[in-house]
């Protein structure tokens, strides 16, 4: 079992957590709980995603075009949302890959030359 992340590691989970779903989401459209799974999963259970951090991200990012949401019924009463990458969400990826490995070269520069 993973032990909880620290203080420290929230603050990189959040600062690359739009990345991290919209990666997840270029793969397949999928529902939310099942996103959370994926990104748990993909991650050797190293990200634990909370629902409460999840879903306004997703509303956040359906607001700026970054992801699509159309609702699914399940069952007669029930419904949820698949989300999925459109064009605007795939550019908006590419970009933060790229910013992410600038930066992931940076950090690597640093510590090489640190000792």
């Amino acid at each position: 079992m993973m032990p909880a992340l620290e203080d420290q590691d929230r603050k990189l989970l959040y600062g690359n957590f739009e990345m991290l779903v919209l990666a997840v989401l270029a793969g397949e459209s999928m529902h939310g709980y099942r996103l959370r799974q994926e990104l748990m999963d993909k991650s050797r259970q190293g990200i634990q995603v909370g629902f409460g951090g999840l879903y306004p991200l997703l509303a956040a990012l359906q607001r700026r075009g970054y992801v699509n949401g159309v609702p699914e019924t399940v069952g007669k009463a029930r419904f949820r949302i698949i989300y999925s990458l459109p064009p605007r969400g795939r550019a908006r990826l590419a970009l933060l890959i790229r910013k992410w490995t600038r930066f992931q070269a940076d950090i690597n520069r640093l510590i090489a030359n640190s000792g």
